[in-house]
């Protein structure tokens, strides 16, 4: 009688640790991309906050286990903009 109990909470906690994972990896990218826009590089979805390049990064899990309850992740980086490159990116978008 327990272990379907133990095996539902070891798959919910995978679930879990999957999303995590994701969201990391999600960050990470914002990260970087945010550097390479304070460098002068194209990137998508770049605010403009004063002295701050912004990137913002959005995932929507919806495949597989989470058809049941999509869940949308995002991640927001900022870097220092010295160079003031807005001009420059944001002509294109």
């Amino acid at each position: 009688m327990t272990l379907p109990v133990v095996v539902m909470v070891f798959g919910i906690s995978v679930v879990g640790l999957q999303a995590g994972l994701i969201q990391y990896r999600l960050q990470a990218t914002a990260s970087d991309d945010a550097r390479l826009a304070s460098l002068g590089m194209r990137v998508e979805n770049v605010r403009y906050d004063e002295d701050l390049v912004c990137v913002t990064r959005t995932q929507s899990l919806s495949g597989g286990v989470w058809a049941l309850w999509p869940v949308s992740l995002a991640a927001r980086a900022c870097a220092l903009n010295p160079a003031g490159f807005q001009a420059s990116v944001n002509d294109d978008f």
